[in-house]
Parts: C-alpha cells; structure tokens; sequence
C-alpha cells in the first residue's frame, strides 16, 4: 500500500529509470539497501549492501523507461531459467542492469506512507499507518 503523492512524484520524476527510496528507515538484513552516487545515480541495489554504505530502502515501487523494459523483461527471463536463481529477488535484475551501464536513479520518497504487506501482521500495521489522522 502506498500513499497515492509517490505515484504523482514518481510520474513527475525527470528520470525514466527511478526506484523509489525511503531514507528515513532502519536497514537492516530484510530490506533493499541502495547505494547513489552523484546523489541520485543508483549503483547497487541489494540486500547485501552493508546499511553504512546505503542511502536508504527500496521500496519497489519504479518507474521502468519503454527503452529499459525490454532489457528488464530479458534480465527476468535469463535469471528464470537458472533454477539457481528462483530464489532470487526481482531487483537482482535491476543490478544486473545497473552493472550494464543501464541508468537507475533515486526518488526519495521519505516522509510519504507506504508499506509492504506479506502477513496478516503486516495488514494490521499497514491499517495503522494508513487509518492515522494526518
């Protein structure tokens, strides 16, 4: 779930290629560690970025340009037919672009509510987080 602001920021985000990225997190083994350079230019997005190094989460929401699909859809596809990789997440394709010389860049999107839900736990914290008075 996610507040309806970071779709419009997203939209309206000069770069073709951006993963939303929020600053304002504890990072630790779980989440998507990014790694900018020239203070937007993503060079790594991984969960083994040592959170030091990292600007902030992925939250995987992103923008994907019509020129970068079609390498991300090849990356995705090569990274299924290695039985190694079906555990994979799909940003390892992100990274593989990225190593490709394939522009990503970061929207910092701190301060806006999001959240992921996998668990009935996390269905009662995203009701929280989305039924607070503002």
């Amino acid at each position: 779930m996610f507040d309806k602001e970071i779709l419009k920021k997203l939209i309206e985000c000069e770069y073709p290629n951006c993963l939303c990225i929020d600053k304002n997190i504890d990072l630790d083994a779980e989440e998507i560690k990014v790694i900018v350079e020239d203070g937007y230019r993503v060079v790594k997005a991984s969960k083994t970025v040592d959170p030091k190094e990292a600007v902030g989460e992925s939250i995987g929401i992103e923008k994907i340009s019509l020129e970068t699909a079609p390498l991300l859809f090849t990356e995705l596809e090569t990274m299924m037919e290695d039985e190694q990789n079906h555990q994979e997440y799909y940003e390892g394709a992100y990274e593989r672009l990225i190593e490709n010389n394939v522009p990503f860049y970061a929207l910092d999107i701190s301060g806006l509510k999001w959240t992921e839900i996998d668990t009935k736990e996390d269905f009662t914290t995203a009701k929280k987080i989305f039924n607070e008075e503002t």
